[in-house]
């Protein structure tokens, strides 16, 4: 049979073609390691699998995701040097939630760019706080409310952020706004597989990213396209999909 083309050849001239590629990495890529997460874990990558995305020129990978902590703090961390070393920054992830909420910075052509991962979904184990590693995220709330006299019907749902966790999301915003000229926030969110419906948090948090001095919002987790919506002049992609995959799980089929 023919000899398979390496991910991301197809694109690879014109991505290299950018000023500045920016991608969500879906999965810890490790040698090996111990599941801890209380959800369902994902296979990890092979480390190998980055030279595609460093041949390509991703320069900036986002890892704050519901994933991230699936081989616990070793897992994340030996992910972060595997993209270090193929000249990839990454950003979403640290010791501390401080760390965490640091925004990767890069200069191109004069202009600062600053690219914070934010993770809205998934295991709490995977959330980092003053002591303990993980990513930055901002805690979700979901409500149920019974709608009229009909025991066991299916209930309104409604989604907000919880406002002790939104706080330091919209500084370490405003923060990297300070300094750099463009802020592009990406944020681990949305319903996987749920064609245009937007849940409320969604619009919430991306709001608050542009009031606090975003310039755009990259969305994902969904592995679908979802909408586009202009606000107060920014861009803010709800949903962006899948771009690369070698497993059928994240398929809506």
């Amino acid at each position: 049979c023919p000899r398979a083309r390496p991910l991301l050849a197809a694109p690879a001239d014109m991505l290299r073609s950018a000023d500045l590629v920016v991608g969500q990495l879906e999965i810890p890529h490790v040698e090996s390691g111990v599941v801890q997460t209380t959800d369902v874990p994902a296979l990890p990558g092979p480390p190998s699998a980055l030279d595609a995305l460093a041949d390509a020129g991703f320069g900036i990978l986002t890892l704050a995701g519901n994933h991230v902590y699936d081989f616990g703090a070793e897992g994340m961390h030996e992910t972060a040097r595997h993209c270090a070393a193929r000249g990839i920054r990454t950003a979403g992830i640290g010791d501390t939630i401080d760390e965490a909420f640091e925004p990767a910075v890069v200069e191109v052509d004069g202009i600062r760019i600053a690219v914070l991962s934010v993770n809205c979904v998934g295991p709490r184990e995977s959330r980092a706080t003053t002591l303990k590693p993980g990513a930055a995220y901002v805690d979700v709330v979901t409500h149920y409310e019974p709608r009229n006299a009909n025991p066991g019907g299916p209930p309104r749902v409604d989604t907000f952020a919880e406002p002790s966790s939104l706080g330091p999301f919209t500084r370490a915003v405003t923060d990297a706004a300070a300094t750099a000229d463009v802020v592009i926030v990406a944020l681990h969110k949305g319903l996987v597989h749920v064609p245009v419906e937007i849940a409320a948090y969604e619009t919430e948090i991306a709001h608050a990213a542009v009031d606090a001095g975003a310039t755009a919002v990259l969305g994902h987790h969904a592995h679908i396209f979802k909408g586009v919506e202009i606000y107060r002049g920014r861009a803010l992609f709800h949903g962006l999909g899948n771009f690369a995959t070698v497993t059928k799980a994240l398929s809506a089929a």
